[in-house]
């Protein structure tokens, strides 16, 4: 039992040894990257989603659509038929009579005028004697005078002609004079009479025929001596010609009356609605989609969708979005595929998301909005996608994901192949032109030659895809023409908001680069002042620079552009170096060597803190602080060594740069040019073997120290940036023919004056 025992002893000692796999779910899932990708893929694919199920469940064709296919009832449903609802409802409002009201002011003056005409009647014995006014406005007469006055003679026949002219007024209410142009208006109505309000609460209809207006006197002279009886003849005569001679209507039309009246006549009419049978057209090809067809349309899909079952539903729905979150996830791992940096840090992350999820909910409001050029709804936010991800990331990127997001955003509106393929297409037009964005205006010019593209394309697309039917050359026109406006325009807004994009996605493109790279910015001309020997030997940097990125296709503007600022540092204490020195004393011979360390150390730091002085970019922070990686301060280590005993010598590491190493091709050709210009200017003959050998030398050095470790450049493309620089500073030491000089005559010979003037001319 004891060899048993050692034996499994041993088993679990080597079985401890073995370390353990974990497992890599669970790792996977632990990971930050993967529950940004996570979240990325949430509000992409939501997104998406929500709009496939906005999207299908309404009809095929938006209002102002052109239908090309004419629209059948799948099955039977009612619809409320708005036309002939509104057409009852108008009827019923044009058949209720039109309200009028007393025209108070002036029945009023006629009765207190009739009461008290008795009155001016007696105080005159001959007609003459009546004012002139009052004998004109009802055409009094000798034999009317007389008349009136017999009622004026006694009081009980007074009171008499008090109740006729009472009993006159009461029935003068029971009857309407109308102006001339409402009693046309009223031969022209369905309603054949009009309601007279007597009262507040009391109310008559007056026939058509029974009205009569101030226009015609000898209606208004019948009608008013008709109810008029009760008055002598003579007088009866004098009223008519009062009513005749005042032509003012008994009735006013009342239009807050009548409405009212009306729209509850309207409101009461019950709604119609229309039936329609299973495979009876609904709205016909070749037509206009209006919005009564519209409500049709939605009527039919909401029946048809009601009359499926949950598995039906399910299985309808199931398929776009499955695609959908596939889409989602492959547009997701695409992006930290090509740009790992995007997954790495959450705020690119989410400035990426909001930007494609903002381009889905555009091309959804695009084709809302106007759904009769819905190419350019749907075409313009994809490019606008393409031109933002070309000029902030690569053009790698931005096809990819242009490609993605036009197949979900086809998917998403239920586009046809047909226009996803024009979408797909209008993107690579454009990122194909933006492979070095180095000019604002190339932004409008590549915005008008897609427009021109993608118009052309649009055409081609309706023409081919879609069915000939009477009006469609003009929606293709109309459709062409706001596509290419609809390009033009991305190009001015990516234009207008490039500073806006630049900080939100925390990149620098080229355009900015090149307003860094102007020698008047403010930081270099303070360079060129405080160290003038830095600011020429960070232009030579530079151009050794450029020309050698350029060489293995790094970014050359932006090489350069981080060699003009790499040692702005050394503004505070220029003279501590020795190119700003120009033969003077060393101020670092009063100095010890962990004295002058730390200076020279130090303009690393203070560069990196006048970089954030001056507002530069983030992307050239790093030229400033990794351009001299962690390599070793020989001078001031070996002074160091030479000070110390043999038992007390300095570690290395005390003297070399903070760092960090290089993490980018463009910073490691910076530290190479760094140090093989400032080491080409101590060459006493720098011939090209000279020349080729010191650039290699100081290569492999370099690479021997491990300063290239973290920049991705490979020992071909070292070797392509040594012949770079070798090339680049032969041509600026290249060898000076050497002028003789002229040989003095033994005897100066006298010179004739011709001779001196020339002399002195030249």
């Amino acid at each position: 039992m004891s060899v048993f025992k050692g034996s499994t002893s041993r088993r679990r000692e080597v079985r401890k040894a073995i370390p353990r796999q974990r497992n890599g779910l669970r790792e996977l899932v632990t990971r930050g990257q993967f529950l940004w990708g996570a979240l990325m893929t949430v509000l992409i694919a939501g997104t998406a989603g929500t709009i496939a199920l906005k999207v299908r469940d309404r009809p095929e064709y938006l209002p102002g659509q052109l239908v090309d296919r004419a629209q059948v009832a799948r099955v039977a449903f009612e619809s409320l038929n708005l036309e002939a609802t509104k057409q009852a409802k108008e009827n019923a409002a044009a058949k209720e009579p039109a309200v009028y009201v007393p025209n108070t002011q002036f029945l009023e003056a006629t009765k207190k005028k009739l009461e008290t005409l008795p009155a001016v009647a007696a105080s005159a014995e001959r007609i003459d004697q009546v004012a002139e006014d009052i004998r004109v406005e009802f055409g009094l007469t000798d034999i009317s005078l007389a008349d009136l006055r017999q009622f004026q003679a006694d009081g009980k026949v007074l009171d008499a002609w008090i109740k006729s002219v009472e009993q006159f007024m009461f029935e003068l209410h029971k009857r309407a004079i109308l102006s001339t142009d409402r009693f046309q208006i009223e031969q022209l109505n369905l309603a054949p009479y009009i309601r007279l309000m007597i009262s507040d609460n009391l109310s008559t209809l007056i026939y058509h025929a029974e009205l009569v207006h101030y226009g015609d006197e000898t209606q208004v002279r019948t009608m008013v001596e008709g109810i008029a009886k009760d008055f002598p003849a003579s007088i009866r005569k004098s009223i008519g010609t009062y009513f005749i001679r005042a032509k003012q209507p008994t009735y006013r039309f009342d239009q807050a009356a009548t409405d009212k009246v009306r729209a509850e006549a309207a409101k009461a009419v019950q709604p119609t609605l229309s039936k329609y049978e299973p495979n009876q057209t609904i709205v016909e090809s070749g037509k206009v989609l209006e919005e009564p067809a519209y409500r049709l349309l939605q009527k039919e899909h909401e029946t048809y969708t009601a009359s499926l079952s949950q598995t039906e539903w399910l299985f309808k729905h199931l398929g776009p979005l499955v695609l959908i979150l596939g889409l989602s996830i492959g547009l997701v791992g695409y992006i930290a595929t090509v740009k790992p940096r995007v997954a790495q840090n959450p705020m690119r992350g989410l400035s990426l998301s909001a930007l494609l999820v903002a381009c889905l909910a555009l091309a959804m409001f695009g084709v809302e909005f106007r759904p009769d050029t819905i190419a350019a709804g749907a075409v313009a936010p994809v490019l606008l996608s393409a031109f933002i991800l070309a000029i902030a990331y690569d053009q790698r990127l931005a096809l990819g994901v242009g490609v993605l997001l036009s197949l979900l955003v086809g998917l998403s509106l239920d586009l046809s192949v047909g226009l996803v393929t024009v979408s797909i297409f209008g993107s690579m037009v454009a990122i194909a032109q933006l492979h070095d964005v180095r000019h604002r205006s190339t932004l409008v010019r590549v915005g008008f030659v897609t427009g021109v593209v993608m118009g052309v394309t649009t055409f081609a697309y309706g023409w081919t895809e879609r069915n000939a039917v009477e009006g469609m050359m003009q929606v293709l026109w109309r459709e062409s023409v706001f596509t290419f406006v609809g390009c033009l325009f991305v190009g001015f807004f990516v234009l207008g908001t490039l500073p806006f994009i630049e900080r939100l996605f925390r990149v620098t493109t080229a355009m900015t680069l090149l307003e860094l790279g102007d020698m008047n910015r403010p930081l270099l001309r303070r360079l060129a002042q405080s160290a003038p020997g830095t600011f020429n030997h960070s232009l030579q940097v530079a151009n050794l620079a450029a020309a050698a990125a350029e060489a293995i296709g790094a970014n050359s503007l932006l090489a350069r552009v981080g060699a003009y600022y790499h040692d702005i540092g050394k503004i505070h204490k220029p003279q501590y170096f020795v190119e700003n020195q120009g033969g003077g004393p060393n101020r670092h011979d009063k100095l010890s060597p962990a004295m002058s360390l730390l200076i020279i150390v130090g303009h690393v730091k203070d560069g990196m803190e006048m970089a954030r002085e001056y507002g530069l970019p983030p992307v050239l922070y790093h030229f400033i602080e990794s351009h001299h990686g962690t390599t070793l301060v020989e001078y001031f280590y070996h002074a160091a060594k030479k000070q110390k005993g043999e038992d007390d010598q300095p570690e290395e590491i005390e003297f070399r740069y903070p760092g960090p190493k290089p993490q980018t091709k463009e910073a490691g050709i910076l530290m190479l040019c760094d140090c093989v210009e400032s080491a080409s200017r101590t060459m006493p003959d720098p011939t090209p073997a000279r020349i080729e050998q010191l650039v290699h030398k100081l290569a492999t050095k370099r690479l021997a120290d491990g300063q290239f470790d973290e920049c991705d450049v490979t020992l071909r493309e070292l070797h392509q940036v040594e012949q770079a620089l070798t090339k680049s500073l032969c041509a600026v030491y290249h060898g000076r023919v050497a002028y003789p000089e002229a040989e003095k005559p033994s005897k100066p010979a006298r010179e004739k004056p011709e001779e001196q003037g020339e002399r002195r001319a030249v």
